[in-house]
């Protein structure tokens, strides 16, 4: 369940109810499932009522030491969660649905370790309290489908590397992260790189990162 700031969506409830009628609508494999909304016009309250997969989120099975479950994941398995996210990804932009908040923290994994994207379409009505995957033409209020991918660079980043933690630095944009990525070939650096390219036509899709990952993914050493 996630609250939804009922100042926001007041003034604009019939528009609100469409658009998340249409998420509603959306069913991948890897994509978190909008059940409904809950609303309560009295008091003032709005709930998106989500799955919740059963292991968790990224962040939480990455980096919350004190889960008895953390695990260390292998090579393969992060190679899969990548490219589990490039799918569901692919999948909303081609609903022309963008996600603008694609965080370790709306990544979920069911009780298969299966990436499963959550809280996508929801940016004009939440509160953000982590820029750290904010691209920066999100300063002028500029989004696009490379917003998305400038995001997911960051997650790679993560995935690929310890030494990088997305719960850092909440409150800034991408800090200087290592650029060459420790037990990583060099092509994945500059995959990486690409989609933190500042220039957002310089980004490659979704279906271009899900190739190179597919191409790239036996240089992948667990760590």
């Amino acid at each position: 369940m996630k609250s939804v700031p009922y100042e926001l969506i007041k003034d604009k409830m019939n528009v609100f109810r469409s658009e998340m009628e249409n998420l509603h609508l959306l069913k991948h494999e890897n994509l978190n499932c909008l059940y409904g909304i809950s609303l309560d016009s009295e008091s003032e309250l709005c709930a998106l009522l989500w799955g919740y997969p059963t292991k968790g989120t990224l962040s939480s099975i990455f980096y919350d030491e004190s889960r008895p479950d953390r695990l260390v994941f292998s090579a393969e398995r992060k190679f899969t969660i990548l490219q589990q996210i490039t799918q569901g990804m692919k999948y909303l932009h081609s609903k022309n649905i963008l996600h603008l908040n694609l965080t370790f923290e709306n990544i979920f994994l069911d009780r298969n370790y299966n990436a499963k994207i959550s809280d996508y379409g929801l940016l004009p009505y939440i509160d953000i309290c982590n820029y750290l995957h904010f691209a920066p033409e999100t300063l002028s209020n500029v989004y696009s489908t490379k917003t998305d991918v400038y995001a997911f660079g960051v997650i790679m980043s993560c995935v690929l590397d310890p030494r990088n933690h997305p719960t850092e630095n909440r409150k800034t944009f991408k800090p200087d992260m290592p650029v060459k990525l420790q037990q990583c070939a060099p092509q994945w650096d500059k995959l990486i790189l690409s989609c933190w390219n500042k220039d957002p036509q310089l980004r490659p899709e979704f279906e271009e990162i899900s190739k190179q990952i597919q191409m790239l993914k036996g240089s992948i050493v667990s760590g």
